[in-house]
């Protein structure tokens, strides 16, 4: 089966719905996972390199905990999947409230590849 963009939009559902245990199943214990510290403008506070889905969960629930919500709501809006089918780029946008009434409005592409089993390994 080929990597299409049905079946990165549906690896990438679950966090429309704040649902990240679902979209970590997706993900390889040994995922090596990497979040810029952002453009120079902006700093990302959950900047980082993480080795699994468990130390990058402990790193950004903090943030999720400071919206008004209680979570970071992540909607696809875009994919673009390589000629070979094995590595895809997600767009992905949040669009909430913080605790003290301000937006928080993110856009941020994340590049990934994945195994033969389709588990995401490396995310940057």
């Amino acid at each position: 089966m080929a990597l299409t963009r049905v079946l990165v939009e549906n690896i990438f559902a679950p966090l429309a719905t704040k649902d990240f245990q679902s979209f970590f199943t997706h993900v390889s214990p040994n995922v090596d996972w990497i979040v810029p510290p952002g453009d120079g403008h902006i700093l990302n506070p959950v900047a980082g390199h993480y080795h699994s889905p468990i130390d990058f969960a402990k790193a950004t629930s903090p943030l999720g905990k400071c919206m008004q919500s209680g979570g970071i709501a992540l909607h696809v809006v875009a994919v673009t999947i390589d000629s070979e089918q094995r590595r895809a780029a997600v767009e992905l946008s949040a669009n909430e409230i913080q605790k003290n009434g301000k937006p928080f409005k993110v856009c941020m592409t994340r590049y990934f590849s994945i195994d033969k089993s389709y588990e995401i390994l490396l995310t940057f």
